[in-house]
């Protein structure tokens, strides 16, 4: 499955006057953060899914727990971590999660990890941690239920790509990319993950 992934610095390039034209939804939400850093990367989101799907984000409709979802019955997903966007979409639910690798409070993993998942990290903690952290996520939000399902409940096993949650098989890919943990989970088999890294000629084609 392709993912999309653009720069936050590339974003910043872009004329914000254009941007807020094409989507001031998306421009009004990346307001809300604080961090200079925070605001490109949910710009670059946004436009992704202009640029991408095609659509206004005004389009879109939300399930009861907050995943957007377009009526043309194209599934999708954005995530933005350590500088970067990432989009991906498919024909089937889909979920995607993009970590930038640093430390991490080892405080939260009794409460993420199952005891058999916590002796798998033990033996590389901080790669090991990320596997299964992006993996949980991007299933959680295939799921379409997010942090509003607890990650305990997802079960996953390191020898293994899918697993049945909620009575529906999902299936998982991992990658690492640019000091970054990447994960994509879909409802249907997919072959590994391939990045698409677009260029600032590329946006500005787009756009």
């Amino acid at each position: 499955m392709i993912v999309y992934i653009i720069k936050a610095a590339d974003v910043s390039s872009l004329p914000y006057e254009t941007l807020n034209a094409l989507m001031p939804e998306r421009c009004s939400k990346a307001e809300k953060f604080l961090r200079e850093g925070d605001k490109l990367m949910s710009l670059g989101a946004g436009l992704l899914i202009h640029a991408l799907l095609g659509i206004s984000e005004r389009s879109l409709q939300y399930t009861s727990f907050g995943k957007p979802y377009t009526e043309s019955g194209v599934h999708f997903n954005v995530s933005h971590s350590g500088g970067y966007s990432m989009l991906a979409y498919d024909s089937s639910p889909v979920g995607a999660d993009i970590e930038q690798i640093k430390e991490y409070d080892n405080k939260l993993v009794p409460f993420i990890f199952s005891e058999t998942e916590q002796q798998w990290i033990n033996n590389s903690p901080q790669k090991r941690f990320y596997y299964l952290w992006s993996i949980k996520e991007s299933i959680m939000k295939a799921v379409g239920s997010g942090m509003n399902l607890e990650p305990l409940s997802v079960k996953t096993d390191p020898e293994r790509s899918e697993l049945i949650l909620n009575d529906r098989q999902w299936y998982y890919r991992y990658t690492e990319w640019n000091g970054c943990s990447i994960a994509v989970a879909s409802a249907k088999p997919f072959d590994d993950i391939t990045i698409k890294l677009l260029s600032p000629s590329e946006l500005k084609v787009l756009i």
